[in-house]
């Protein structure tokens, strides 16, 4: 008796433990919030001057900051270990006037897509800090527009990576805050399209984790 009795403790305890383990963690988690980029170097070569489709179309124009969205979703295989797909997209834009006089805008915008492994330390805080490495392509495009007409237009392709992390602050069972931050690289080329070069940027990003279990 003793030991059928021990042999269903034993069962049931380690149903118990598994699906304990099983619910230490969410299996997915999807991001979505309001991004920013700032380009601080460039080994791109080139005059940024108005109206300089090619120069614009490099993500680095005028060294000045994009604001935009990031969404991204990981699936967790472990409690610290996932992958995560993550795209984000910038718009800027530029205006000023032609030497005939003519009003003029560029509208500027990037959409990045990268995947890579996520790292997340969990805990039993409501902190959980985080580290990514991601890796995939960039698209930058800009148009050179006079009164809604579009002029010229000038877009790029090239390999981007992102590394960072970030942190996020668990506020419910089923979503956090979540704050983010990377090194971001694109290559995007010259305006010469015989040459080639990197731009280097900063990433930030504010928003909601939602947790999947």
């Amino acid at each position: 008796m003793r030991p059928v009795c021990f042999a269903v403790l034993l069962t049931a305890s380690g149903s118990t433990f598994a699906q304990g383990t099983n619910e230490a963690y969410p299996k997915i988690e999807v991001f979505g919030g309001f991004s920013a980029d700032k380009f601080f170097y460039s080994e791109s070569s080139g005059e940024a001057g108005n109206p300089n489709i090619s120069v614009a179309s490099l993500f680095d124009f005028g060294a000045d900051q994009h604001k935009g969205f990031d969404v991204s979703a990981a699936r967790n295989f472990t409690r610290y270990l996932g992958i995560k797909a993550d795209s984000s997209m910038y718009f800027r834009q530029d205006s000023g006037m032609t030497s005939d006089g003519q009003a003029y805008r560029v509208p500027e915008r990037t959409v990045l897509f990268m995947v890579g492994p996520e790292i997340k330390a969990r805990n039993h805080t409501r902190l959980a800090p985080f580290a990514h490495a991601l890796f995939g392509f960039a698209h930058s495009s800009a148009n050179f527009t006079i009164d809604a007409s579009t002029i010229q237009s000038h877009s790029r392709e090239g390999f981007a990576m992102a590394l960072g992390g970030g942190l996020d602050f668990r506020m419910a069972r089923r979503f956090s805050i979540r704050f983010v931050t990377d090194y971001s690289a694109t290559h995007l080329g010259n305006p010469s399209p015989d040459d080639s070069g990197r731009q280097n940027h900063i990433r930030f990003a504010l928003g909601v984790l939602f947790h999947i279990r």
